[in-house]
């Protein structure tokens, strides 16, 4: 071991060697150069080691090296091998291998390792790859100390939505929207902590207070549709009825391309709600409306995603100036808002039959009873008594059947009746 190498050549580590490399470093050389045997290298060893592990004497040594060949070489092949492997793992990355990538930069930080950027493209490749634990060991070890924090934070985040822990993500969301607080995107990110556990009002209110000091823009597209979204959730008509509006004058002044991006934006959110919801029909109807038959997948989707209305279901009404034109007093919204607070994100058919709809459900008890009469003078009281009772409780039902082959087997069948009872 030659005098005049440096202590990063002594050690056999890299310029940027973080203090547990440096560690590892100094106990495989200790194993090699005994005190006993190799006195003179021990000693260099020990000074490498107690110099490069104390943060300011490292400072001032690498202050030192700044004119120093080895110094230098060593920068230089470290640069190297890293724009060498960094291109070859992200080519790796945008084709979807992320496999492969992660095995480059695993090589590269194994040589290498503490690099920044080295580190943020591992941890994406762990989520991608559903290593959920790997990529929270890395993340949390590498953010405290890294310069790149916002990017750290976005991987948290991702992180989090992955597991499932919105509570724990908003934290983070609220640390990356401080960074930025007219960020759109980091906007869109702290509310979608809210709106993932139904919190709909939360989420609302964030997007609302974003948009009264700003135009709607591509970049705020997907924020307004949250908002338009979290809007229908609440109950808030007027907030929802703007949302549409201003999504719709947009649509007329953006490129094609970008409608069809605001589109399939519109129909991923669609796809999350089931069809039991009361504006389901009318975010269909808002859908067909930007779309103007431009494209056809569109029309596809939304003729399947129609099919899905369910008889049992109340809808947003079709004509919404009949809504609107009354302006609801406070108390009226208040109640709304309860109302909706209670149902959000509780989606059975059965939660919108309320007592009002099946009161409208049912028959007149004149013409149930007079039915019911008719039926047990003339075939059997049983028979009589069954059929009124239909009548009145699913009057609607019945009624539905009165045409077609559905009035045509009513029909036969109580016809069917008259003949066995006076054959």
């Amino acid at each position: 071991m030659e005098s005049t190498m440096t202590y990063y050549e002594m050690l056999d580590i890299p310029p940027n060697a973080p203090p547990d490399s440096i560690k590892r470093a100094y106990v495989k050389k200790l194993s090699q150069y005994s005190e006993e045997r190799y006195a003179k290298e021990f000693q260099m060893i020990t000074k490498a080691y107690e110099t490069l592990g104390n943060p300011v004497l490292r400072k001032e040594y690498d202050e030192s090296l700044r004119d120093h060949p080895s110094y230098a070489s060593m920068k230089l092949r470290e640069d190297y091998y890293f724009e060498e492997h960094y291109e070859r793992a992200w080519i790796r990355f945008k084709l979807g291998e992320y496999e492969e990538a992660l095995e480059i930069l695993q090589e590269y930080d194994e040589i290498f390792p503490g690099r920044e950027e080295v580190g943020l493209l591992m941890s994406d490749c762990f989520l991608q790859l559903d290593m959920l634990e790997e990529a929270e060991e890395k993340i949390t070890e590498n953010m405290p100390k890294g310069e790149k924090e916002e990017a750290w934070l976005h991987l948290m985040l991702r992180l989090c939505f992955d597991k499932g822990s919105f509570e724990e993500a908003r934290p983070y969301g609220l640390r990356l929207l401080s960074k930025d607080p007219y960020n759109p995107w980091y906007v869109w990110k702290y509310a979608k902590t809210y709106t993932m556990e139904n919190d709909f009002f939360s989420a609302s209110r964030i997007a609302y207070d974003y948009f009264s000091s700003r135009d709607l823009d591509m970049e705020s597209v997907k924020l307004m549709i949250l908002l338009l979204f979290s809007s229908s959730f609440t109950g808030d008509y007027r907030l929802y009825e703007e949302s549409k509006r201003k999504l719709l004058r947009f649509r007329k002044q953006t490129t094609e391309e970008n409608r069809a991006i605001i589109l399939q934006n519109l129909k991923e959110e669609m796809n999350r709600m089931a069809p039991v919801h009361y504006f389901y029909m009318d975010l269909l109807n808002l859908i067909s409306e930007m779309n103007e038959r431009e494209s056809q997948e569109t029309e596809a989707w939304l003729r399947t995603a129609r099919a899905k209305k369910m008889k049992n279901v109340f809808y947003y009404p079709d004509n919404r100036t009949n809504v609107l034109k009354k302006e609801p007093s406070s108390d009226d919204l208040e109640k709304q808002k309860e109302r909706f607070a209670e149902e959000a994100g509780n989606f059975h058919p059965e939660h919108t039959r309320n007592k009002e709809r099946r009161i409208n459900e049912r028959g007149s008890s004149t013409w149930s009873i007079v039915f019911g009469l008719f039926l047990m003078l003339t075939l059997h009281p049983f028979i009589g008594f069954i059929s009124g009772l239909l009548w009145y409780y699913r009057a609607e039902k019945i009624k539905e059947l009165w045409n077609g082959l559905g009035f045509a087997l009513f029909v036969t069948f109580y016809i069917f009746l008259f003949m066995i009872k006076y054959s």
